[in-house]
């Protein structure tokens, strides 16, 4: 007869099964390094494994194990195992600085203990990860207060710019969440004075089961405000997100003002730029064009001198794609298609979608710079590339002068928070484009764009901009913006100076776009056989 092991219920696991490896999961040393912020992510959002249970997207953080589907996890949330881990893990881990206390180097300190909850669910995970990449926004709400104390200024830019946005609603919603945010802070300190109360009183042997009492219906009273709190506070800084950048004092308020002009204007009428430069030209749609012969060659050329003329300027490459965050930190809504989206939107708006805004935007820059620090001595950082940019607002039926893509130069100035430095480097930017178009020997003009036609990120704009002979109207070629601090302060671009953050001011812009450029001087010129010129030629 075979004997049989005795006590091989249920609780009386055997010492050799117990110490078999093949069932072993992490010690809670391990699990405690696991359960640190920087490492919850990393767990909860794993790749795809069909190696693992569950395609390894069901994992427990406390348990260290990986479960089938979401309802067998849920499940073991519930049961006396899970419990028993979390418990487990509420007092700290040994650590080496606690032995050494322990033999006399240091004061010695008991374990805390601290409380332990369940991981939240795929769906809360999943908000709260939607939410932090959003967040990331929603810094300017910490500077509302500094709007709201020069509010004409910013009445002012509304109003010019002609945007409908009702700043009192906006203000009434802030000081609302202001108000939740203070009488949050105050449940927090009760509570945390209740809790050294109930310390000294057990100490000394007293009652405190009417301290426990009033700490827990605080703490009932803290998580309901909380929830509550954490809409507001969406609604609030979404709100301030919609306000524009406040003006420069030299925006025109509705018409645009001259800077500077360059040769007498033609204003005979000719032919149109696809027709002088047909043979050049092979355009099928807005979306799909080629440069052929010289005009291919003039694009070279062009681009080549224009970064000759930026010797102060450092050459990098950019990214063709964003994500939807910094697209909405550049004060712009990707719903309205100004930029491309490439996955369709429905339903909810998820702010990790990817558009396609081209190397040469500031979209590009913006994405580098995004929770970047730099430090006080790189400044003031003058950057600039020469690459694709995508824009899909434009008219259907005008050559050139309407393509979604063109070859563009961009140039991005990151400035110290000094409002003199920041005009200074501009009034050089602007010197550095009129002797830039100077010398190629064309007819252009500078201009002060008016309040309505800037984009939100924007105090001021100079347009570069040349004649069309066949449309009898101006074409911009090219612009330089005063952003100042607005957007470093939306997508945290900072730098350090005795030890405060400050946040960078921002001087961008576009030196040369190819196309409107090229169908300018084709229907100035009338006809192809002088695109190259002398100068241009210097630089093959």
């Amino acid at each position: 007869m075979v004997s049989r092991r005795t006590n091989a219920h249920g609780g009386k696991t055997h010492i050799s099964k117990r110490w078999k490896t093949k069932r072993r999961t992490k010690d809670l040393d391990q699990i405690d390094e696991d359960i640190k912020p920087e490492n919850v992510e990393k767990l909860l959002d794993q790749e795809v494994d069909f190696d693992r249970p569950g395609n390894a997207q069901f994992y427990c953080l406390h348990c260290a194990r990986y479960f089938i589907t979401d309802r067998a996890l849920q499940d073991h949330f519930r049961t006396k195992v899970h419990k028993r881990r979390l418990k487990a893990l509420e007092l700290e881990p040994y650590t080496i600085a606690e032995s050494e206390r322990a033999a006399g180097f240091g004061n010695f300190e008991f374990a805390q203990k601290r409380k332990i909850e369940t991981q939240p669910t795929k769906e809360e995970f999943a908000e709260s990860k939607r939410m932090k990449d959003h967040f990331v926004l929603l810094t300017p709400y910490i500077n509302f207060d500094e709007q709201l104390e020069n509010k004409p200024k910013l009445e002012r830019s509304i109003k010019l710019r002609g945007i409908n946005v009702d700043l009192e609603r906006i203000e009434r919603r802030w000081l609302f969440f202001r108000y939740l945010d203070e009488q949050r802070l105050t449940l927090e300190l009760t509570k945390g004075e209740i809790g050294k109360e109930i310390a000294d009183l057990l100490k000394r042997g007293d009652n405190v089961e009417n301290l426990k009492l009033q700490a827990k219906l605080i703490k009932d009273d803290l998580k309901m405000l909380k929830n509550y709190l954490y809409g507001v506070e969406e609604s609030a800084a979404l709100a301030v997100l919609s306000l524009p950048n406040s003006l420069h004092p030299n925006t025109p308020d509705d018409t645009e003002r001259l800077l500077f002009e360059y040769l007498p204007t033609s204003q005979r009428s000719s032919r149109s730029h696809m027709e002088i430069g047909g043979s050049l030209i092979k355009f099928i749609n807005p979306y799909l064009y080629y440069l052929r012969g010289d005009a291919a060659l003039f694009e070279y050329l062009l681009t080549s001198y224009m970064s000759s003329t930026l010797a102060s300027f450092t050459r990098i490459s950019n990214s063709d794609f964003c994500r939807s965050v910094i697209v909405e930190g550049c004060a712009t809504d990707f719903r309205d298609k100004s930029v491309f989206t490439l996955e369709k939107c429905t339903g909810d708006v998820e702010f990790t979608r990817t558009h396609l805004v081209g190397g040469a935007s500031l979209y590009a820059f913006m994405t580098y710079f995004t929770k970047h620090l730099v430090t006080e001595k790189r400044l003031p950082l003058r950057l600039f590339t020469t690459a694709r940019s995508y824009n899909p607002n434009t008219v259907r039926d005008d050559g050139l002068f309407s393509v979604n893509q063109e070859t563009s130069l961009e140039f991005f100035l990151a400035l110290k928070d000094d409002e003199q430095e920041m005009e200074e480097e501009f009034n050089k930017v602007v010197s550095l484009l009129i002797t830039s178009y100077k010398a190629l020997g064309y007819h252009f003009r500078l201009v002060y764009i008016p309040a309505q036609k800037l984009k939100n990120h924007e105090c001021l704009r100079v347009s570069i901009e040349m004649f069309s002979s066949f449309t009898q109207t101006y074409k911009e070629v090219g612009h330089c913006s005063i952003i100042d601090s607005f957007l470093s302060k939306r997508l945290l671009f900072t730098y350090d100076i005795n030890k405060e953050r400050k946040f960078v001011r921002i001087i961008s812009g576009t030196l040369l776009k190819v196309p409107p450029l090229l169908a300018c001087v084709l229907e100035n010129n009338g006809r192809t056989d002088n695109l190259l010129t002398d100068f241009l030629r210097k630089y093959v």
